[in-house]
């Protein structure tokens, strides 16, 4: 099987039943002529045109407007930094812990010249808040820039939002940074957002989840009872289905009085598509194939074999799993150009199996280290989620107990 027949198969009738349900959720909204849903840069750009695929084949009218957003976590974290937010504190100290406050006002700013007094100092927050807050040239330097970067995004937004103050952000997962930093950046909108996947893998507070749903999954970990949970073992694999082969959007600049984000080349939309051969592309086979007017009913006939297919390959990958889901090496992103391998290469036994630890996708690195021994090894990872799993239900367990007695 290919990379794209596994997309038609496997992904299409997931990825449809995401759209199904986005479009049922639009159909319940309160107020939807003053609703604007607003497809994020980039995977949302994707799952925009999954969108639209449904509607022809299903032959629906969209219930509200609809459009793309250039944002990112790094430009929602900008207009949270501007208000003094800790939020945005937070989410820089998880993506930068350990690094030197020079790289991170780089990537905030997107400048090379922004002066700081000691780039090499480490990164902390107090630190970036003392320079951020300081009455020091490179104080006022990087709040200017990231004053001005604002202004051009708040433009962009009031261009893509028109007269409607109600946006629903539509975007892949999984935490919902970006509409949790947004909502304290710019409150003068009512956001909610909609993602294909919700999960708390962060561990930080949840205020922003009774407005964030996951229409495919919501859970704060893989659970092996749990089919749909598979993802969030290999939750780089959707992420690199939906990417398109675009910047992450990192800066905004006024281009004929309009403000253009750094993605928005000449030609962008062009790359949505992708390549023939590519996941995305069976992807889209599949939707546009659907019998019209019975999308939805086809959708979730196939929906469930695809969840299982998809289930097995990623925990239970064989060599060809492991080949035909291989993804190139992703972008640690916000603002960064360094990536990471999604399975790291083998150096031997005792090396692979620190490797396998620091892999994102671990099953796969099995598959890659041990393809002798891959049933032990993946049927000993599997008895441990199921420990975890056990035990995390035996703590809710008495949980309620204590809170009943």
């Amino acid at each position: 099987m290919s990379a794209e027949a596994f997309g038609r198969a496997v992904l299409g009738p997931v990825f449809g039943e995401f759209a199904v349900r986005l479009h049922l959720l639009l159909l319940g909204l309160e107020a939807p002529a003053q609703t604007k849903l607003l497809f994020c840069a980039r995977g949302g750009l994707r799952l925009r045109l999954i969108y639209d695929a449904y509607l022809q084949a299903a032959g629906l009218d969209p219930p509200v407007g609809y459009g793309d957003l250039m944002i990112s976590r790094l430009i929602a974290a900008r207009t949270a930094l501007e208000q003094g937010a800790d939020e945005a504190y937070e989410e820089l100290d998880r993506e930068f812990r350990g690094d030197r406050l020079g790289r991170v006002v780089r990537a905030l700013t997107q400048r090379q010249d922004v002066p700081v007094e000691d780039p090499e100092a480490p990164f902390t927050p107090l630190a970036l808040g003392a320079l951020f807050l300081g009455s020091s040239a490179a104080a006022r330097a990087v709040r200017e820039e990231v004053a001005a970067q604002n202004r051009l995004f708040d433009q962009h937004l009031a261009a893509c939002a028109g007269p409607a103050r109600r946006i629903l952000l539509c975007d892949s997962g999984l935490y919902g940074s970006t509409v949790r930093l947004l909502r304290l950046g710019r409150p003068d909108y009512d956001w909610t957002c909609a993602l294909f996947a919700r999960s708390n893998y962060k561990g930080f507070s949840e205020s922003h989840f009774p407005v964030t749903v996951g229409l495919c999954v919501e859970a704060n970990g893989f659970d092996p009872t749990e089919r749909r949970t598979a993802v969030l073992r290999y939750w780089q694999l959707i992420e690199s289905c939906l990417e398109p082969d675009l910047p992450s959007v990192v800066s905004f600049a006024r281009v004929d009085g309009e403000a253009k984000a750094n993605l928005a080349a000449p030609g962008w939309e062009r790359k949505l598509e992708g390549q023939p051969g590519e996941l995305f592309a069976g992807v889209m086979a599949y939707l546009r194939a659907l019998p019209p007017g019975r999308a939805g009913e086809q959708i979730y006939a196939d929906a469930p074999a695809a969840w299982k297919r998809l289930y097995d390959a990623i925990v239970w990958p064989g060599p060809r799993e492991r080949e035909l889901l291989a993804i190139p090496r992703r972008s640690r992103d916000f603002g960064r150009t360094e990536t990471v391998a999604a399975v790291v290469a083998p150096k031997g036994v005792r090396a692979g199996v620190d490797d396998i630890k620091r892999s994102l996708w671990r099953e796969g690195a099995v598959a890659e280290h041990f393809p002798l021994s891959r049933p032990l090894w993946l049927g000993g990872l599997h008895a441990a989620h199921l420990g975890r799993g056990a035990l995390a239900y035996a703590r809710r367990r008495r949980g309620v107990r204590s809170a009943a007695g």
